[in-house]
């Protein structure tokens, strides 16, 4: 039984009932605050010592991040400058930090918060995006376009000024970008597509995507601009994706060469006084790095998840990788050194619970998409087979698993397995109640919290979970979840039961529900980074065990 899947299976001697591994939620909810120990503010040194000052703790949370591995206050040796620049991309349809657990990094309402700690020093910002915010497995889905819809509302809050067009927007279309310009350029804030070498329906009168913009923050005058580049920032299992825009119409979407137009935009952006020019390049590192030549500042979607620490530079140029997921935001300070604007201090800002909380106006931004979803069910007519070789197969649900597997049944009923789809409304056990969002309709949060999905591509299997209203019966992490659907296997054991006779129908699903789904389907790197299969069946380190069969 394939379950949908091509990971590998482990081979169990258990029956059918539960996964073989811990609630996605449990390892969210079950696992202990991340924080760093708090300081003492009662006492200095010892007892009867006076409180510590709110500069004293400050070192001294500094000190403990420190020792736990953990960064420390974000920009402390930094003068004030004349602007902040904040550069993000390849954000890969993340809205919320990367995984499930609580200290994992990154999300929008972190970020936000981040914004609204530089505002309150008095520093302005400015915020530009290289490209890449959707996932490039899920493009074509309904949901993809509420995410969008999501970051276009976030960047204007975060008062972003340029977002660039890469591989991700671009594949969504030009019929589809021009009708998002047409629909979202009429509101405030709006943050315009901006691209210097791509052209749709061979016009740059349209209004979309600007071949440059400029802004003026903190008294320098910036000017924007970017390019979707011959190579792939990240190739597609060595595959440059680049190359499916080379078939389309030039009429319909037109691909410049990068190093062609760069000089002309750039002589452009000068003449109408750009002090500061930054180009943000959706392109491989060598090809980005080769663009540099004239910019002060080049952003590159390339590079890995968790990028370098440290300043790089290309000649005079700050070369920066955002990162992948959100996990990140650059921040490069802008000083005024003898009248004219020069780029100075550079810091890798990690969104980390420890630092940043998360903002409300994002939170109920959150909560606007959740319901969004909740009312319009994007993807809900798309359902896949759990089993292409027997799609008559379907999910019956633990209450048919029990009449034979009891003893599976009481572990399971006890686990966090059972209370997964019940999870996605209440939160973390260890969560401020003011962060929690509803998110027991989203398919992406579905797959691993409910029976019937495929968790990796969050497509919902034939016969699958929809809703506690319409199928209660398959709400949690339950058996079928690893052992398959199961309506086969009951079938051929109620005959069994009643005449006793060994079939090789019977034989083939005993042997097939043998088969789980790797548990790894769940509790990837993104949700459950360190998920030990050992230690969590046989209920190691403080958890309760959720061995079950012989």
């Amino acid at each position: 039984m394939s379950l949908g899947t091509t990971q590998p299976v482990r081979q169990l001697a258990g029956v059918l009932c539960l996964g073989t591994a811990v609630l996605l939620g449990w390892c969210c909810q079950d696992s202990p605050a991340q924080g760093p120990p708090k300081p003492t503010t009662g006492t200095g040194t010892g007892a009867g010592s006076p409180p510590l000052s709110a500069a004293q703790r400050k070192v001294a949370e500094d000190k403990l991040r420190a020792a736990a591995g953990r960064p420390g206050e974000a920009f402390k040796d930094w003068d004030k400058p004349a602007a902040v620049i904040v550069l993000t991309g390849e954000q890969q349809g993340y809205l919320e930090p990367c995984g499930c657990t609580e200290n994992q990094a990154g999300g929008l309402a972190r970020r936000m918060d981040l914004f609204h700690q530089m505002w309150q020093k008095g520093w302005p910002t400015l915020a530009v995006d290289v490209g890449g915010n959707l996932s490039k497995d899920r493009l074509t889905r309904e949901q993809a376009k509420l995410k969008l819809d999501f970051f276009r509302k976030a960047s204007a809050m975060m008062k972003y000024k340029a977002w660039n067009l890469g591989v991700e927007e671009l594949k969504l279309g030009p019929d589809a970008l021009f009708g998002l310009y047409s629909e979202w350029s009429a509101d405030e804030g709006y943050v315009p597509f901006v691209s210097g070498n791509v052209t749709i329906f061979g016009s740059r009168d349209i209004g979309m995507p600007k071949e440059y913009v400029l802004s003026d923050v903190g008294g320098v005058r910036f000017g924007i601009t970017s390019v979707l580049g011959k190579t792939d920032p990240h190739p597609d299992n060595g595959v440059n994706r680049m190359q499916e825009f080379a078939a389309i119409d030039p009429n319909v979407l037109k691909i410049d060469e990068p190093a062609a137009v760069l000089p002309g935009i750039v002589r452009k952006m000068r003449s109408e006084g750009a002090q500061i020019l930054i180009l943000l390049a959706h392109a491989g590192e060598e090809e980005s790095k080769g663009l540099a030549a004239g910019f002060d500042i080049v952003v590159t979607a390339s590079g890995p998840e968790d990028p370098i620490r440290k300043e790089q530079k290309v000649g005079n140029t700050r070369y920066v990788e955002p990162g992948m997921k959100g996990k990140h935001a650059p921040c490069i300070a802008i000083y005024n050194r003898g009248g004219r604007p020069v780029v100075g201090a550079f810091e890798l800002v990690e969104l980390d619970r420890d630092r940043f909380k998360n903002a409300p106006e994002m939170t109920q931004l959150m909560r606007d998409y959740q319901k969004r979803i909740e009312l319009e069910r994007p993807d809900s007519s798309y359902e896949t087979f759990a089993d292409p070789e027997h799609r008559d197969l379907a999910f019956v649900g633990v209450e048919q698993c029990k009449e034979c597997h009891k003893g599976e049944y009481e572990v399971w009923k006890n686990s966090r397995h059972a209370f997964a789809t019940t999870s996605l409304s209440h939160g973390r056990a260890d969560e401020p109640k003011e962060y929690v969002v509803d998110r027991k309709f989203d398919p992406e949060c579905i797959a691993c919290h409910a029976t019937g999905w495929h968790p990796q591509r969050a497509e919902r299997f034939k016969t699958g979970f929809v809703d506690l209203a319409k199928t209660p019966h398959l709400a949690g992490q339950q058996c079928e979840n690893c052992h398959g659907p199961g309506s086969a296997h009951v079938k051929a054991e109620t005959a069994f039961a009643k005449d006793k006779k060994m079939t090789p129908e019977l034989q083939q699903w005993r042997d097939a529900l043998m088969n789980t789904r790797d548990c790894e389907d769940c509790h990837d790197h993104d949700n459950s980074p360190h998920f030990d299969f050992d230690k969590y069946w046989n209920g190691e380190g403080g958890r309760a065990p959720v061995k079950h069969g012989k």
